[in-house]
């Protein structure tokens, strides 16, 4: 009988498989239950702006109110209940309607808590969530041992256990230290993974060096690695499901040690799993800066072991803010640099963009923003949304913000810190008069804290009423580039018409159904033939995009040869001059 249960909200619970595994190797079974997918059908298609909607997190309580109503037979009994808490925006409307949930429909149950929400409000998240207790840092030794005591397996003293947190007469209980695992015991950690669908997810170190500003990551420091041997062996038990197609390293950053990094590489191209697996990660620009210039030899090697995509935190493609946000490790030509030269390497690069924090000036932000969508427009990467900061209790941008009376609320209303005991989401907006009006005006108008190409006309609003002549500039700049980009669409837009009535015909074609306004009405009445013309017209497109691209790099004899199967393969023969670069990016999560 399950006696402890994991509820997920993500569909990659890697750290609740780690204690899982922790607890059952004490005789404590364990069950994992995940939310993703109602999660995902409520909030997902909106991002953040859907946790605002009253509307979807109603839909969403009463989501999980069915959920664990049809589970309960299959863990009646559980006596404990564990939930990772994070401390981005939509804690609250997610996070804590579970554990709400959780204790209305199994009030008999203890519920535990840990995650990134207890090392900066620990105190917060545990009124809030209704938790029974709490445990901060790293819980694979804690856990088990609190288990073993609320069970009564074995005696002791709750108090003694780091990082544990809990109600005691009306107060709250909280150990003074937070869980460290030595790096001996990292070190000697076995290989773990989470699959979902053809990925494999795993890890090979805890912790990170760079300590941003705005980042809760809870092992701060050089990161400790786990021995390249046993995340070796564990690839190459992974070979042996057919179905696994991909590995994603979720280290917070796998090249912080590059000898490392190529210790593991080594092994791949070795061993031949790069013929097996294509493997993604995280990682960072200056990972990949030598003697000031991109390290093109190190992304040679990460191609040649597999690596087809990385994901890095860019944060800002203007100097000043690279300084502000990320101490300035880097600048943004060595990062444009480093971009360009992952792209020639094979390499897709899925980049994180931030707005700016409280000592950004509009013409920074310009400048970055201006970047960042020519990058992404040119096809040399892809760029989330450039977003504005969310500050967490406890770190440095907060304690910035909090002195500046830079906090605000996702409503734009300038707010003084959350009150204690409460939790709250607070958005960081710059001093900066021109650029914190931008920011409340978006804020104000419930458009979210996230900078896309479809700003463009308010960013170039802002730098057409300065006297800043470096703003004008970028207005400038950027009212060319929308231009451009309309046209692409509008070309788009054009072929898609055309492979969409190429694909018909031809699939009416196969049928033996004669091409007549009546038979294309009656042939595209059915619903699913419909779906199947959109799937093969997807296709179809980029199919076309790609094999236009190719030919750019053609001529003579092998261009006409090309054009020829273009027009085989799509039912279009003329190439068009895109500027914008087919790029596709790979989904980690």
């Amino acid at each position: 009988m399950t006696e402890f249960v994991f509820v997920s909200v993500g569909r990659i619970p890697l750290g609740q498989k780690i204690l899982a595994d922790k607890l059952n190797e004490r005789g404590i079974k364990t069950k994992i239950i995940s939310l993703a997918t109602l999660y995902e059908k409520i909030f997902d298609a909106k991002g953040e702006d859907a946790y605002k909607e009253r509307k979807r997190v109603k839909a969403f309580q009463r989501g999980v109110d069915a959920y664990l109503k049809g589970v309960e037979g299959k863990i009646q009994g559980a006596q404990f209940f564990g939930m990772t808490f994070f401390d981005t925006i939509g804690a609250k409307e997610t996070s804590f309607v579970i554990s709400h949930a959780i204790k209305k429909h199994f009030p008999n149950s203890t519920l535990i808590a840990g995650g990134p929400a207890f090392n900066s409000d620990p105190t917060s998240f545990l009124k809030e969530s209704k938790a029974d207790y709490a445990l901060r840092g790293e819980a694979e030794n804690t856990l088990p041992r609190l288990i073993e005591i609320l069970s009564k397996r074995k005696k002791g003293n709750i108090k003694n256990i780091t990082g544990i947190m809990f109600r005691e007469k009306g107060k709250i209980y909280s150990h003074p230290s937070s869980a460290k695992l030595t790096p001996t015991e990292i070190k000697n950690s076995k290989f773990t993974y989470i699959k979902e669908g053809r990925i494999a997810f795993t890890y090979s170190e805890r912790g990170c060096k760079n300590a941003c500003i705005f980042c809760t990551v809870p092992r701060k420091g050089n990161p400790m690695n786990i021995k390249t041997e046993t995340i070796i062996q564990g690839l190459e038990q992974l070979t042996k499901n057919k179905e696994i197609q991909q590995v994603s390293f979720v280290d917070n950053h796998f090249f912080s040690n590059s000898k490392r990094a190529n210790e593991i590489l080594n092994e791949i191209i070795k061993r031949k799993l790069n013929k097996r697996f294509v493997f993604d990660c995280a990682t960072t620009i200056e990972a990949f800066i030598k003697n000031g210039k991109p390290n093109t030899a190190l992304m040679k090697k990460a191609r040649e072991a597999g690596i087809m995509g990385m994901e890095i935190g860019v944060e800002a493609l203007n100097d000043n803010m690279l300084k502000e946000i990320k101490g300035k490790r880097y600048t943004k030509v060595q990062a444009i640099e480093v971009l360009k030269a992952f792209k020639k390497s094979g390499i897709q690069t899925n980049n994180y963009m931030l707005a700016g924090g409280v000592h950004t000036r509009a013409r920074d932000f310009m400048e970055s923003y201006y970047n960042a969508l020519r990058l992404e427009m040119k096809g040399t990467a892809f760029f989330y949304p450039m977003a504005m900061i969310g500050a967490t209790k406890k770190t440095p941008i907060h304690r910035t913000a909090e002195k500046e009376n830079a906090l605000f609320t996702r409503t734009g209303r300038n707010v003084k810190p959350t009150r204690k005991g409460k939790t709250g989401f607070r958005i960081v907006v710059p001093k900066d008069e021109a650029l914190r009006k931008l920011f409340i005006e978006k804020l104000k108008r419930g458009e979210g804290r996230q900078f896309t190409s479809s700003n463009i006309p308010n960013v170039v609003k802002m730098g057409q009423e300065s006297n800043d002549k470096v703003m004008q500039k970028y207005a400038r700049k950027l009212q060319k580039m929308e231009g451009e980009e309309k046209a692409i669409m509008n070309l788009l837009e054009k072929l898609s018409i055309n492979i969409r009535t190429h694909v018909v015909a031809r699939e009416m074609q196969k049928k033996g159904i004669k091409l007549t306004n009546p038979n294309l009405k009656k042939f595209l009445q059915n619903p699913k033939t419909r779906e199947a013309i959109e799937t093969l017209s997807r296709k179809t497109l980029d199919s076309y995009l790609t094999q236009s691209i190719a030919l750019k790099k053609l001529t003579g004899v092998e261009r006409l040869r090309a054009i020829q199967k273009l027009r085989k393969t799509t039912g279009i023969g003329t190439t068009y001059n895109f500027r914008l670069k087919k790029h596709a990016r790979t989904t980690r999560r």
